[in-house]
């Protein structure tokens, strides 16, 4: 990804360093100052195994006053957490599932909505999300609650929808341009949970890479295009994001889309789904790029 973000930005006449990163954050300044750099195209998304770091690097770089892409750290920090964002989402009049954030087994109470979806809930790229994520009953949901707090520290439940699912992303600072939405197709066997795994984007070797499709556009009538396209810059707002984004959406069992994630920081690879939705669009991935850089610059300290 990032070799590929450098080739488009030379491509656009840009001069071009990448700057591979290694703990502690501060040592980037010193390599930042002495490459008199004007902007910085930020592909960090934390250390490994600590998500958490993913804000450290805007925060360097709004000390150092140097413009870069993507959200602000508070918007970062707030997005890596799901049970706030649903939080701030409901808060704003944003249709998402029910949660419950649980770091013990006894604060499952009563929980009675099956099927049911149980994920970390401060990680992203699908980490921990695997087929036995979705449970049938209370034996299964104490046994994947006890197996994604062990790994993770916490664990949010929420029920399972089954209906459509969509990605629609987002360009902008204060004016949201949402992009042509696509559309996850599964060709999964019958009995096989509908979701993106882990392994349906990392893992060659797992059948969900092989039956999980995205397909861009998706084929939706008017109306509920519209509204997705909605939802997607309503959320844009209210979690404060800038620049690009990418927005997760299910349908429930009345046909309404509900916001399932929220990523300010989405892959940005040739062959990823943002791109494709801005070839939607009629942007090449040499225009996302240098569109993606002009709204850092348009906002800059």
């Amino acid at each position: 990804m990032a070799e590929a973000v450098a080739s488009a930005l030379s491509a656009s006449g840009h001069k071009v360093e990448l700057a591979p990163l290694e703990a502690p954050v501060s040592s980037l300044a010193a390599r930042l100052e002495s490459l008199s750099v004007e902007a910085v195209f930020n592909l960090f998304e934390g250390f490994p195994g600590e998500p958490s770091t993913e804000p450290l690097v805007p925060m360097l770089l709004d000390r150092l006053g140097l413009p870069y892409t993507g959200s602000r750290p508070r918007a970062l920090a707030l997005a890596l957490h799901k049970g706030l964002v649903n939080a701030v989402l409901r808060g704003r009049g944003i249709a998402t599932p029910c949660s419950l954030g649980v770091t013990t087994l006894d604060q499952l109470g009563a929980w009675a909505h099956y099927p049911a979806l149980v994920k970390p809930a401060a990680e992203d790229a699908s980490h921990g999300i695997t087929p036995q994520s979705v449970v049938r009953d209370w034996e299964e949901l104490e046994r994947q609650a006890a197996r994604t707090i062990a790994s993770y520290g916490e664990a949010l439940v929420e029920p399972f929808l089954e209906g459509r699912e969509f990605n629609v992303a987002v360009l902008g600072n204060s004016d949201p341009q949402p992009l042509p939405p696509s559309e996850v197709m599964y060709t999964l066997p019958v009995g096989q949970p509908r979701l993106v795994t882990f392994g349906a984007k990392w893992r060659p070797d797992d059948p969900y890479y092989h039956h999980t499709e995205t397909v861009c556009p998706a084929d939706v009538e008017a109306g509920l295009g519209q509204r997705l396209l909605q939802i997607a810059g309503e959320a844009y707002h209210a979690l404060g994001f800038r620049g690009y984004a990418r927005f997760d959406l299910r349908l429930d069992d009345a046909g309404e889309p509900l916001l399932l994630d929220a990523n300010p920081n989405p892959d940005l690879s040739p062959e990823a789904g943002l791109a494709a939705q801005a070839r939607a669009a009629g942007l090449s991935y040499q225009q996302l790029i240098e569109r993606i850089l002009g709204l850092a610059l348009e906002r800059s300290p």
